[in-house]
């Protein structure tokens, strides 16, 4: 059984319903999407720098403790001096491909009268960012007893 009565609750429902959106709504969607996105990228690219700022950071202390393991087994004490510190010094940088590298190796004689021929070696590391920020240097002290 039809109903052609156009005025029965069934058909106007029918007649109502659409299947789609209109441009208004397209268009809104669009700019929530697009409003969304643009508060999105700038903290997608901020951690991807944080991500690079710790591989970096990794990559250094990394080297730094190689170093300071090759520093000890190939020294004693007191055959330690600072042209083959020059030498670390100068294999590091070669190694390391940062902004800005500054590197200091340095040897500190710390005689006093409860221990002698103790020498302490300093490693410090500095770099800057791809923002030209100065990163906190990585520093280690290496402790030499003859």
């Amino acid at each position: 059984m039809r109903i052609r009565n156009n005025k029965h609750p069934e058909r106007k429902a029918l007649l109502n319903h659409r299947g789609g959106f209109t441009l208004f709504e397209a268009f809104i969607s669009m700019i929530l999407v697009g409003a969304t996105m643009a508060v999105a990228l700038p903290a997608f690219k901020a951690i991807g720098q944080q991500r690079k700022d710790i591989d970096q950071r990794y990559l250094v202390v990394t080297a730094v403790a190689n170093l300071a393991e090759r520093i000890r087994a190939e020294n004693s004490g007191k055959d330690l001096s600072q042209d083959r510190l020059n030498n670390y010094q100068s294999a590091l940088i070669g190694e390391l491909d940062l902004n800005d590298l500054q590197v200091e190796l340095s040897v500190v004689n710390t005689d006093d009268d409860e221990v002698s021929g103790v020498r302490q070696v300093d490693i410090k590391v500095s770099w800057r960012n791809i923002y030209g920020e100065n990163v906190d240097p990585v520093t280690l002290i290496l402790w030499l007893y003859e």
